[in-house]
Order: C-alpha cells, then structure tokens, then sequence
C-alpha cells in the first residue's frame, strides 16, 4: 500500500500531502519514463506525484517527485487513522517522518559556518561512497574477474575517447579565434 493522493497527513510539527502537479510536456515527458501503470492511472494529462513535506505553519515545505529515494520511502509509510479533517500515521512511521522532516528542515534553513557545513559535506561524501560501493559489489555480484577487467577497460577508454574529443573541440575554437572568429557567447 501507499500513501493516498489528496490526503494531507499530520505529524507533531509537520504534513506529508502526496499530489499530483502540472508540469510543461517536456518535463513530463523526461520524467514518466519508468512510472508504474497502477501510478498512471492517477495523473491527469501533463502532471507527476509528487509528495510534499511542510511545517504547519506553512511557512516551509521541500517537495520530492516520483523517481527520487525519498518519494520511495516516503510513500511506504501508510497514514493509520483519520482524525478529523487529517489523517495520521502510526507512531513509528510518524517518529520517522518527523526526524526526516527535521533533519531537512535544518539542512535547508540553517546556515551554519563554515566548520558546519564541511562537516556536513564530508559526512555526504563519505555516506555517498558507502553506497556507491553497496551499488557496485551489488552489480559486480557474479561476475568473473575478466568480466570486471573487461568492464573497467571499457570504462577508462571511455574516458580518453571523452578527453581527446574535449581536446579536439578546444583545438577548434583556438583556430577559429586564431582566423579571426567572433566569441559569440
């Protein structure tokens, strides 16, 4: 089960409203991709879910749309009771979007110094490479070592054929100028 569309969900200082938004054709087109046809079936010509977390007073909000890791698991926490004109999630799943929900209301709002924030960094950098590498063993599970090897020279002449193309272009602009071209940028 997933979160409702429409519902708004009330945590202690925060709501959770999955909705549907109208995008431009191309957004749209880039985005619905890989959208499950059960979630289709709720979106209007030219629109995406997305889900909405706010304070209450309404004087902050971050919107995640479907595709991202955090409208996934966003979407897992199922509201367990209606209360009046909200709904609420049980007290587990509610703890959990409440520290979710401060954590980027802090990260977004707080400025911090300098020391704060390559800490924070240094604290992404190190979270991203933990999961690169769960990603990458997770990929390479099966795999023989000539495969790998295969891969790996695959992937570093890829790189070259991308510098010596990067090289090529400059080398062009350079003999442009050179013949006396116009730097239109």
């Amino acid at each position: 089960m997933a979160l409702p569309f429409g519902k708004t969900i009330k945590t202690r200082h925060f709501t959770v409203l999955k909705f549907s938004k109208s995008l431009s054709k191309k957004e749209v087109a880039s985005l619905r991709e890989d959208i499950p046809a059960d979630i289709k079936k709720h979106l209007q010509r030219g629109s995406l879910p997305f889900i909405k977390i706010a304070n209450i007073a309404g004087t902050w909000g971050i919107e995640y749309s479907i595709g991202t890791s955090m409208y996934a698991a966003l979407n897992e926490c199922v509201p367990v009771a209606a209360v009046g004109d909200h709904y609420e999630f049980s007290k587990d799943d509610g703890n959990i979007i409440e520290a979710f929900a401060q954590l980027m209301y802090a990260d977004t709002s707080l400025p911090g110094d300098a020391e704060y924030t390559a800490g924070k960094l240094k604290l992404r950098d190190e979270y991203l490479a933990r999961e690169s590498a769960r990603l990458n063993a997770a990929a390479d599970e099966g795999k023989t070592e000539e495969q790998l090897r295969k891969e790996s020279d695959e992937a570093v002449q890829e790189v070259i054929d991308r510098d010596k193309h990067a090289e090529t272009i400059l080398e062009m602009a350079e003999q442009i100028k050179k013949e006396g071209g116009k730097d239109e940028r």
